[in-house]
């Protein structure tokens, strides 16, 4: 199998030599995201605490081995930074999926 292209924005440390889509041409970025999501009437006192707990693992060496391991990106987006990004990717996707004919 040959890699063709990656969806990063930038080339892969584990595929230097493969290109972005960007780079050949193609105005597209995708990334493998995930998120931590909680329930309607979350206390903004629990939410800082989720986010204080997850900013400490992704600076642990542990998290960083895995994620080097897996190829994943650092994408980490804590709270209001994450919102803005989720409403970024419904506004790709969903031109996307209009574009494609999955929606309407």
């Amino acid at each position: 199998v040959r890699i063709l292209a990656v969806t990063s924005d930038k080339r892969l440390q584990q595929a230097p030599d493969v290109p972005t889509l960007k780079e050949l041409g193609y105005d597209a970025t995708f990334a493998n995201w995930r998120g931590f999501f909680a329930a309607p009437g979350l206390l903004e006192a629990q939410a800082v605490a989720y986010q204080q707990l997850l900013a400490k693992m992704y600076k642990t060496p542990e998290w960083e081995k895995i994620r080097k391991a897996r190829g994943w990106q650092n994408l980490y987006q804590p709270g209001k930074k994450f919102y803005t990004f989720l409403e970024g990717q419904e506004k790709v996707i969903g031109s996307l999926m209009r574009t494609m004919g999955f929606i309407k």
